[in-house]
């Protein structure tokens, strides 16, 4: 290929010899690669780099034309070319760096050469850079192969099981092959300790794993601060304290959010210099590592809360079918006892300022046993409606003495809103015997045992007065069926939601992923391109995100508007303006027709732009290349009232009359946005409708299945601001 270059940028530039000469990559020298013509004896011509006219070049780029050869000074040539007396040289570039230099010569009597001549040249050494950047291109597209097929098997492993020590095992195994250290291990980190993983060696001169880090050494020092250590020579680190032999090591924190679960290691028994290639494999290869800890842990979380649950079930279970008050609460205490293992179980009930013990089971108190509302944990956490998490009792300045035996203690209120029942009491002869998992399991058991009481209670009135209780069974029925319907269209809404919104996330953060990875691996020319498609996909997180946030603050009241006098005029001008380029792409016509004498209303300029750029949006999204949106404003009067309206018309697939009431509900989208994969998670006509409820205004629709819509947004005319 290289020849064929060469002998075609002779033959085009009418040259009687053509010479490439190739630079080391230490560009101590240069070496005559090619030669075409005469002059065949100067290949393989080693010169210095840097000096005679080839240095020249290289160093004064460019190019050069030297159109007397004969009239340079002899000395420092170092290449003397017979019969020539023109010459003209470029330099060869690589990848943005100086790979080699490109010769064409002339005899005496022929014409000398040109500035367009060397233009010409330039490109043929363009060519001969774009082939060496070829090959270099070859040999890191295998290794990216190679890396990105060890990163598939590791990511296989990873989603056919859950089990952590198989996933470890065959991350190890795909470090070793692609990286070819000599061993590979990794470490668990809980608290402040490290413990083993998994092991894996490039031969079998081992069995077992070596003894665990030391405390202060590379490993210990990677997990406590969280950043990697490399070093080709550990004999020299000031940290080495791991091993009784030398060698290299690279050491990775595993990370899971901000915190550290582990470290991996990958060492060589001898000296090795880590290249930028194979730590970045490795980082990969980090992240997999600990991926595998998240995905083995939450399962093992998710099996524990399982088996929690399913006890709690249970003992729901069991305590809902008792109606009688005494009876109810000892099966309480008996069945926490008995299913969820608790030693020392209390219920106690308040009655005025004091709290009863009404069941027990191992704490040896009294029944009947009393306490005033002032006193000790059981107390505090009845005053405060607040539960109590006590790893160790003596520390609680608020605790009394009851069994003598115990050390933690966990104390949940039973309450209905603002109101206190009482408490739940379970206690633990070890320090640190409960944990956060004892807390939320008795928190949901209270809600149950809330309920059962009031059953209880409820049947207690039952015997007392009948006639009474019959009705409030069926109101309090209803009012169940009622919470039970809510409860589902909240499921159903939320699930959509939640599918919508994980969709519309997906999408643009695998781009980004993708884009992120072609900025480190992709082509450099193309930087730009990819740096254009990241800023697009994060403006696309960040709407929805604002999208989401604009809906929250509605529900909790924070986003009030901020009234003064604003015209709907420059509101439409200012969207149009920002959108031309838009508007543009995707070869849409806009015609504004905005009444001069339109009067200022009171808005929130802020919140009105936000409405209106919604359905802009849609319009855009909806009306096919070559249609047209039309934005008018003018005045009228309706409901007794005057009226300032901005009016959004497009040419689009319109909405169908089935659609046209829910479009202005929450996470509902018709069929056409599904149909056409339009973005959007049915929160814009939403948001739109609650800005101009603050505004007192209204947003109205008409449409026809295939004739386009007309959406209009009305704001009262105050007349003493328009005035």
């Amino acid at each position: 290929m290289l020849e064929n270059i060469v002998g075609h940028a002779a033959d085009v530039l009418k040259s009687k010899s053509a010479w490439l000469f190739i630079s080391d990559l230490d560009q101590i020298s240069f070496r005559c690669e090619i030669c075409f013509g005469e002059n065949g004896g100067i290949v393989d011509r080693t010169l210095p780099f840097g000096v005679g006219v080839v240095g020249e070049i290289a160093n004064n780029a460019p190019g050069l034309i030297i159109n007397d050869y004969s009239e340079r000074p002899t000395t420092g040539k170092f290449f003397e070319p017979e019969n020539i007396n023109a010459l003209m040289g470029v330099p060869v570039l690589c990848e943005g760096k100086l790979r080699g230099v490109l010769l064409v010569g002339r005899e005496s009597e022929e014409t000398p050469y040109t500035p367009s001549e060397m233009e010409l040249l330039e490109l043929f050494a363009g060519q001969v850079g774009t082939a060496l950047e070829s090959e270099i291109l070859l040999d890191d597209e295998r290794y990216r192969r190679d890396v990105l097929e060890a990163i598939h098997r590791a990511s296989l492993q990873l989603t056919s099981s859950l089990e952590l020590q198989p996933v470890l095992d065959a991350i190890l195994n795909q470090a070793l092959a692609l990286i070819e250290a000599d061993d590979a291990h990794i470490f668990l980190f809980e608290g402040e300790r490290l413990s083993f993983g998994s092991a894996r060696w490039s031969d079998e001169r081992k069995t077992e794993p070596f003894s665990e880090p030391r405390e202060g050494g590379i490993t210990y020092t990677v997990a406590l601060t969280g950043e990697r250590i490399v070093s080709s020579d550990v004999d020299q680190h000031p940290l080495f304290k791991d091993w009784q032999w030398g060698g290299a090591i690279a050491s990775f924190p595993l990370r899971i959010g901000d915190q550290v679960v582990g470290v991996m290691n990958i060492a060589f028994e001898e000296p090795h210099l880590f290249d930028d290639g194979e730590l970045r494999v490795l980082e990969l290869f980090a992240v997999q590592a600990a991926i595998a800890l998240q995905n083995a842990r939450k399962f093992q979380e998710s099996e524990r809360r399982l088996a929690e649950l399913s006890a709690l079930q249970q003992v729901a279970k069991v305590i809902l079918s008792r109606l009688e008050m005494q009876a109810l609460l000892d099966e309480i205490v008996n069945q926490v006892w008995q299913v969820l293992g608790y030693e020392i179980v209390e219920i106690y009930l308040v009655e005025g300022h004091i709290l009863r013990l009404r069941a027990a089971h191992g704490s040896g108190v009294e029944p009947d046993h009393t306490m005033e509302l002032s006193t000790g944990i059981i107390g505090r956490v009845a005053r405060t409606n607040t539960p109590a998490f006590v790893l160790d009792v003596s520390q609680d300045p608020d605790y009394v003495v009851g069994f003598p035996r115990s050390r933690s203690e966990i104390v949940v209120p039973l309450s209905k809103g603002d109101i206190v029942i009482g408490a739940i009491n379970v206690e633990s002869p070890e320090v640190g015997g409960l944990d956060e998992a004892d807390l939320r399991l008795l928190i949901l058991l209270a809600d149950q045992i809330l309920v059962a009481i009031e059953n209880a209670t409820l049947y207690d009135r039952l015997r007392k007065h009948s006639s009474d209780l019959e009705q409030t069974v069926q109101d309090r029925t209803a009012e169940l069926a009622t919470a039970l319907e809510q409860a589902r269209s909240a499921g159903r809404i939320k699930t959509q939601f939640v599918a919508d919104v994980s969709h519309e996330l997906r999408t643009p953060l695998a781009n980004i992923r993708l884009y992120l990875e072609l900025l480190n691996f992709g082509n450099p020319a193309r930087a730009q391109e990819y740096l254009d498609t990241l800023t697009r996909e994060t403006d696309r997180l960040v709407s929805l995100i604002e999208d989401l946030l604009a809906i929250s603050r509605f529900d909790t009241g924070t986003s009030m508007p901020k009234f003064q006098a604003e015209n709907l005029n420059l509101i439409a001008q200012g969207l149009i303006e920002d959108r031309q380029r838009l508007l543009a792409e995707r070869s849409l016509e806009v015609e504004i027709e905005i009444d001069d004498d339109l009067p200022d209303v009171r808005m929130d300029e802020k919140m009105i732009t936000q409405a209106v750029s919604h359905i802009l949006t849609n319009a855009m999204q909806y009306t096919r290349p070559g249609g047209v949106i039309t934005i008018t404003t003018d005045t009228r009067k309706s409901d007794g009232g005057d009226w300032a309206l901005l009016t959004i018309i497009d040419t689009g697939i319109g909405i169908p009359p089935e659609e046209q009431g829910r479009v202005f509900e929450r996470f509902y989208r018709g069929k056409a946005s599904r149909l056409l994969s339009v973005p959007g998670t049915g929160l814009g006509l939403a948001i739109t409708k609650e800005i101009l409820d603050r505004h007192s205004g209204r947003v109205t629709l008409e449409s026809e299945a295939d004739s386009g819509s007309r959406f209009s947004i009305w704001l009262p005319i105050d007349t003493s601001v328009s005035n």
